[in-house]
């Protein structure tokens, strides 16, 4: 008997922490970005319009975009999801490159010194 209810209490708080951790799980946010913190270049033109380009300051350990070894800091963002980037605001940027959780997202960089991918 003093076996049983060792182990019903053993399973009650494995069921506890199960319970936790998926409050936890349930609680993150529907929309997660790669893992990328990005700074803008704005370029004042001749004409007096604004020219802008987003460059990788870090790439985030653990996050979608380390993982895939494809996007390294310095790189350029040029489009994501076959949309251009070139000439939008930062946060606009920004929030293309958010999606849902394990969603895809399809990248075209260009790195400084090298070709684009």
């Amino acid at each position: 008997e003093r076996e049983l209810r060792a182990e019903v209490d053993h399973l009650r708080g494995r069921t506890e922490l199960l319970e936790s951790q998926l409050s936890h799980f349930s609680q993150l946010p529907a929309t997660v970005g790669v893992g990328l913190e990005l700074e803008e270049f704005a370029t004042l033109l001749e004409d007096g319009s604004v020219s802008r380009t987003h460059r990788v300051l870090v790439v985030t350990p653990g996050m979608s975009a380390f993982r895939s070894g494809a996007v390294r800091p310095g790189d350029v963002v040029c489009e994501v999801n076959g949309t251009r980037c070139a000439n939008k605001r930062l946060q606009e940027v920004v929030t293309m490159l958010e999606g849902k959780r394990d969603s895809a997202v399809d990248l075209t960089l260009q790195r400084v010194g090298g070709d684009g991918e």
